[in-house]
């Protein structure tokens, strides 16, 4: 994770010209194409290559998103490759998403489980946790086994472990302190 100024100057930059050209959710699709796109061993390689030139980086972007991107998001991709800033490309989209998140009201909210659940489970948990936070929240799962049972919730920063795993190692320290 980079802890530069750089890549959320260029989401917010590129966040405002989403809010005046009212774009914001159209961007924030853009900017999840290109972050799970970042996530490609072969496009971080290319992203930090020094042996391509700028205008061969730019022809590989144009044809890898000018299907699954807007032609705004094109220009922006452009413009980072011309600064050559296009290895902050993935900080620059995480960024941006937390800015559309933090702007609509959305939690992120991740529930681990030892097991998959089922939609009457996982709508009991997007109902609490929507009533608790008074806010929308996009749910994602994960499936861990090596919880054992229970489950850990996280919703933004903070957390909740109702693991198995959790108790049998809190056990465990009591025991050996006594």
């Amino acid at each position: 994770m980079s802890h530069s100024r750089i890549p959320v100057r260029y989401a917010k930059a590129f966040f405002s010209l989403g809010q005046e050209k009212n774009l914001l959710d159209i961007f924030r699709k853009d900017m999840e194409t290109i972050a799970q796109t970042c996530c490609i061993k072969e496009f971080k390689y290319m992203l930090d290559s020094p042996i391509l030139s700028t205008s061969e980086k730019n022809k590989a972007f144009t044809k890898i998103f000018s299907e699954s991107v807007s032609q705004n998001t094109i220009a922006f991709l452009t413009l980072l490759i011309k600064k050559k800033r296009e290895t902050f490309l993935p900080d620059v989209a995480r960024d941006f998403i937390d800015l559309y998140k933090k702007h609509k009201g959305i939690k992120s909210v991740l529930f681990t489980s030892a097991f998959p659940i089922d939609a009457s489970i996982r709508e009991q948990i997007t109902k609490t946790v929507k009533e608790t936070h008074d806010s929308k929240i996009e749910l994602h799962e994960n499936v861990n086994n090596e919880i054992i049972g229970g489950f850990i919730l996280k919703v933004d920063d903070q957390q909740w472990d109702a693991s198995v795993s959790k108790k049998l190692k809190q056990a465990e320290r009591e025991l050996k302190q006594k």
